[in-house]
């Protein structure tokens, strides 16, 4: 709503979906909390004529839904977000694909009464470093899951697919997504990582953007190194008539409120408190310093808590204010 009362808007939301946006299995994380936020949004500019499309990004921009107006794009930008629940490729995964074979192996096992493994190990010289083919029957296991696969409703194929970069993966990966089969997300980011999926993602947002636009990023700006090259390249947008402003999922909400309920039940959540407390220190230092820097490029920065319903970060985004 609040959207509609503006004229021929347009926007692109470039949204980070790193590891510092995920947050433990147990509770709404960041990332959660954002795609609900630009589902939200999606759904208000599709209302008007106006044009939006949608970045998700990490170490490198992982989609791009192009801006385009309408129901139909919001579906698309929908079916995007959707499947960020489920990233399976190998940049976003910690499994190698052969760790990924014996995963899915181990499931089709257990939930199928499949087995792939081979019967009677093969013999090898002494020297011979055992691989996966030594314990699984590959090629068999790849025959079956690509009749499976070509078995499957096209059209949930390819809405898994929307908007994503490089959507070629192998037939255990792919089996794994359209399945629901979780492959854990890589844990640990690469030194400058964030910086160049944000610098990506405003290339991506600038090449294609057609007209002034709004560029809304959702990021909680942790892991970045090079706050000023980052402002730099928002001060490029801005001198191109886009409006940029960034919206912060601050970390340290998510834990404190999610935690409430369960506080002092054991040494265990005691000494997650305690963790915590001394992280959220660092986050905070890390935080100022940004704010510091983009502050004094003139870009604006709104905190987004766990609290913050959709509708109040909606009408905090159309007007640019805390």
């Amino acid at each position: 709503r609040e959207f509609e009362n503006e004229v021929a808007v347009s926007a692109y939301l470039m949204l980070d979906i790193s590891t510092s946006m995920r947050g433990a299995s147990d509770r709404p994380d960041k990332l959660e909390h954002a795609i609900e936020l630009c589902m939200a949004m999606a759904r208000s500019l599709s209302k008007g004529s106006d044009r939006f499309g949608l970045i998700s990004f990490d170490e490198r921009v992982y989609g791009h839904v192009a801006a385009a107006e309408g129901g139909r794009q919001s579906h698309r930008v929908g079916q995007h977000l959707l499947g960020l629940h489920q990233l399976v490729d190998e940049e976003s995964s910690d499994f190698d694909d052969d760790e990924v074979v014996e995963h899915l192996v181990r499931y089709l096992m257990l939930q199928h009464r499949l087995d792939f493994r081979h019967m009677n190990p093969r013999r090898r010289s002494a020297d011979h470093e055992e691989g996966i083919e030594d314990r699984i029957n590959v090629v068999l296991l790849n025959r079956w899951l690509n009749q499976q696969l070509k078995q499957s409703p096209k059209e949930l194929l390819a809405s898994l697919q929307v908007g994503v970069v490089r959507p070629e993966q192998s037939f255990a990966r792919r089996y794994c997504q359209l399945h629901g089969i979780e492959l854990p997300y890589r844990s640990e980011a690469r030194y400058g990582g964030k910086d160049n999926g944000l610098l990506a993602a405003l290339e991506c947002a600038l090449t294609n953007a057609r007209q002034p636009s709004l560029f809304l990023i959702v990021s909680d700006l942790n892991g970045l190194l090079d706050y000023a090259r980052c402002a730099r390249a928002m001060q490029l947008a801005k001198s191109k008539h886009h409006r940029v402003l960034i919206l912060a999922p601050y970390t340290p909400s998510y834990f404190e409120e999610a935690s409430t309920e369960q506080a002092s039940k054991s040494v265990e959540l005691q000494t997650q408190r305690v963790l915590h407390g001394l992280f959220s220190e660092v986050e905070r230092r890390e935080r100022e310093k940004a704010l510091r820097v983009l502050s004094k490029a003139g870009i604006p920065v709104l905190d987004m808590r766990r609290s913050d319903g959709v509708e109040a970060l909606l009408q905090r985004i159309s007007t640019g204010r805390a």
